[in-house]
């Protein structure tokens, strides 16, 4: 398991943010040729992560995301074969609190990146980003 927290000022107000990367048993299976051009499967196992943001000792959002909740912004075949690999704190504006989501390929060069808005009421919000 891995945690992060952040501590935000804004309008005055202290906000506190954690993630937390949770290892699951959910398997992806990656498939590979090896060099004598054999099939080899190779297994990794997905993450969920766990999302909470304190306004001074108030919750305000707290949540366990899973890479299906970006079935939206990621294509199906791409998600299917992905991790939820890592999500990081990026900023904080008038919109909300801005966090960045990585679900990739293991071993792979392909990922995307999705921008996770939550707002001080408690919403979120996915899109990718411009």
């Amino acid at each position: 398991m891995l945690k992060r927290d952040t501590v935000v000022f804004n309008d005055g107000q202290r906000y506190h943010c954690y993630i937390a990367i949770n290892p699951t048993r959910y398997k992806v299976i990656s498939h590979t040729v090896n060099e004598d051009g054999l099939d080899v499967d190779e297994v990794y196992y997905d993450n969920i992560v766990n999302v909470s943001i304190f306004k001074g000792g108030t919750q305000i959002f707290k949540r366990d995301l899973h890479k299906k909740d970006y079935a939206k912004q990621v294509k199906s075949d791409f998600l299917e074969k992905a991790v939820f690999n890592d999500m990081n704190f990026k900023e904080d504006d008038a919109q909300g609190f801005h966090f960045i989501a990585s679900l990739c390929v293991p071993n792979g060069a392909s990922c995307y990146l999705v921008d996770n808005l939550v707002s001080d009421k408690g919403e979120i919000h996915f899109k990718l980003p411009e």
